[in-house]
């Protein structure tokens, strides 16, 4: 009769140590599976090869900002991607930003600028009447815009930034939409029971939160990397505006720079996604929320998804 007992208690022991060894990898196999199967399936997702996507930007989304009525305060948007290589991303608004062409080395790092992501600002006009455009993407090893003469001759340093940024920014995009990333910028996914952590080259990571019942996405979550310290950064500035160019030239780069601004913690940045809708097949959110330290920075409403459309070789080409 100890015998008989002996044997189930054995069975189950050994079962219970089989399915411990199991858990870590059935996690992360159950986790992407859910995912993808929530947002269509396998086949559905491998199949996208494009996407355009279109919309608005609220930033100010504490409605704070004195917008005149003869304009709208709201941001348009303009993404596209053209597996595995090509991704564009295009925001146009009213600006009074006073600058004309801008990659902003010295940014504050605990603002939007470059290099955290790796945009550059066009605007034209002027005052309070100017069109601000910002563009950031890449075109095979390109950064989008192409680097410019006085980059290249100067600036060298700035192009690999810049296309970092870029692929982290298509990452951000694509993978509440289809789990994954293409080759040219891959990552390694693990996870727990309703999470995934999507790990990329340079320490990035990105968790994607499920929703534990219809299990598409819920939420994105990273944190910035802190830029790097400016060339010169540190040095006295000289006031070279009442001196003249002959005082300046001989003096070196660094006594023309400012000084290097004060250490920050990297910005905590989150997506909540809703308003999940059908997009040939697949279920994809046109509601994203951007918070920024807990706090809500941008409201965001693609209000088109275009799905292996055709894309033209001039949408890379900015």
């Amino acid at each position: 009769m100890k015998r008989t007992a002996f044997v189930p208690c054995l069975v189950v022991v050994l079962l219970g140590v089989f399915v411990s060894a199991q858990t870590p990898a059935a996690q992360t196999q159950d986790a992407l599976a859910m995912l993808r199967a929530a947002l269509g399936g396998d086949a559905g997702l491998s199949a996208v090869q494009t996407i355009r996507a279109r919309g608005t930007i609220d930033r100010d989304v504490h409605k704070t900002s004195r917008c005149p009525p003869s304009r709208s305060c709201l941001a348009h948007f303009e993404l596209a991607v053209a597996l595995p290589d090509r991704f564009v991303r295009t925001v146009r608004s009213a600006g009074g930003t006073g600058h004309g062409w801008s990659i902003d080395e010295w940014g504050n790092p605990n603002s939007f600028t470059w290099p955290q992501r790796g945009e550059v600002l066009l605007t034209s006009g002027g005052g309070e009447g100017d069109t601000r455009t910002s563009v950031t993407g890449f075109n095979g090893e390109t950064p989008i815009p192409a680097p410019t003469w006085y980059e290249i001759k100067e600036h060298p340093e700035y192009v690999a930034p810049r296309l970092d940024n870029a692929h982290a920014r298509l990452a951000e995009f694509l993978l509440p939409l289809i789990g994954t990333m293409p080759a040219s910028y891959p990552v390694v996914a693990r996870s727990e029971a309703y999470a995934i952590t999507f790990s990329a080259v340079g320490g990035r990571e990105w968790r994607l939160e499920l929703d534990p019942v219809t299990h598409l996405p819920a939420r994105l979550a990273w944190t910035y990397a802190l830029p790097p310290t400016p060339p010169g950064a540190g040095a006295v500035l000289v006031n070279t505006a009442r001196m003249s160019w002959d005082d300046v030239s001989p003096l070196p780069r660094a006594a023309w720079s400012r000084p290097a601004p004060a250490p920050a913690k990297p910005p905590a940045m989150g997506i909540d996604l809703s308003d999940f809708r059908v997009v040939g097949g697949l279920r994809w959110p046109h509601r994203l929320i951007t918070y920024r330290d807990g706090s809500l920075v941008e409201d965001m409403t693609v209000t088109r998804f275009d799905v292996n459309d055709k894309l033209s070789d001039k949408v890379f080409r900015k």
